[in-house]
């Protein structure tokens, strides 16, 4: 004796807008996009590891890491303003 087999369809789905893409006018090709960070003293290219980012804390600046930045953006996901209470130097935490 054969089991019955039941087979499910989606009938209804919410249909998605595509993203926009930018395409060339001649060749009618994607056009992809390329930042590039310059120092305005210098002229040199900057690359992304030398890039930092801070959070100012009575009057001085607290250098974050990039996983640092990342966790602190989840976090504030909720719409709450993030305070720093204290901060100490990376290799004087326990």
């Amino acid at each position: 004796m054969h089991a019955p087999i039941f087979n499910s369809y989606c009938l209804a789905r919410k249909a998605t807008i595509p993203t926009s893409v930018k395409i060339h006018q001649a060749s009618n090709s994607e056009i992809r996009t390329q930042t590039k960070v310059i120092n305005a003293a210098t002229g040199d290219d900057v690359m992304p590891q030398d890039i930092k980012q801070y959070q100012e804390y009575a009057g001085r600046r607290i250098l974050l890491e990039p996983d640092e930045v990342n966790m602190l953006k989840q976090f504030d996901m909720s719409g709450k303003k993030t305070k720093i209470l204290s901060s100490c130097p990376r290799d004087r935490a326990k």
